[in-house]
């Protein structure tokens, strides 16, 4: 049996009977784990909501389930809960990282940070900083997932390809068409050549899920939808 201190983030919350639930966390010393929780005096349901960050205390049985002992919020949302825009992208970033994140896997502390630092920032964003925001999470995580498309764009290899991550000289039907992959050059490498303002953000969306469903085994983001109409006032661009 070992005890267990760290940091987590609620990923998903399922209950298994009355008081009693599993957890899907992303934990900073674990990485991804399923803990059974049981509500009492000083569990509350509270605590539960995803995507808490919490400081947890698991135990780690010889069966290799882990269950919850003591729960304290790490960082308390302010916004999150009660804005609709931000708790639309919360909902889609956790979509995604459910989908994308596996358990046994090699605990990578940059991932857990990244998670971390990406909800309390999505909590404290002013408005306008909102449509790109999942944005720049997904170009983050697929570069610390290790799938960093490969920088060889130039004019004789002008089509990127999905399943190879790198770009090549003839179009076939893994490849994006120019404009694309342009744009997903420019996204990953070029900064400075994008018109921000202007970006089709949703068009580059679905390139980076396409992507994702190529190398991180991605299926279909129900969340999507719900993405798109909680940031239609901005009137972005297709």
């Amino acid at each position: 049996m070992e005890f267990i201190q760290t940091k987590a983030i609620v990923l998903n919350k399922i209950q298994i009977k009355d008081f009693q639930y599993l957890l899907k966390l992303y934990t900073e010393q674990k990485g991804l784990i399923t803990a059974a929780v049981e509500i009492n005096h000083f569990i509350q349901p509270a605590h539960l909501q995803v995507p808490n960050i919490i400081d947890v205390q698991i135990v780690q049985k010889k069966s290799q389930r882990y269950q919850i002992k003591d729960i304290k919020p790490s960082y308390v949302y302010q916004t999150l809960y009660i804005d609709f825009k931000k708790n639309a992208i919360a909902q889609f970033l956790v979509e995604v990282l459910i989908k994308t994140l596996k358990e046994e896997e090699v605990i990578d502390e940059k991932i857990f940070s990244l998670l971390n630092s990406t909800f309390i920032q999505l909590d404290q964003s002013n408005t306008e900083s909102l449509p790109l925001f999942h944005l720049l999470f997904l170009r983050e995580f697929v570069i610390l997932s290790g799938h960093t498309p490969l920088e060889n764009f130039d004019s004789l290899n002008a089509y990127f390809h999905l399943q190879e991550g790198k770009f090549i000289s003839r179009p076939n039907e893994q490849t994006l068409d120019k404009n694309d992959s342009q744009l997903l050059y420019q996204f990953f490498f070029d900064n400075k050549q994008l018109n921000w303002k202007d970006l089709p953000v949703f068009r580059l969306t679905h390139i980076l899920l396409d992507y994702m469903r190529h190398h991180l085994l991605l299926q279909q983001v129900q969340s999507l939808s719900f993405l798109k109409d909680a940031l239609m006032e901005f009137e972005l661009k297709y």
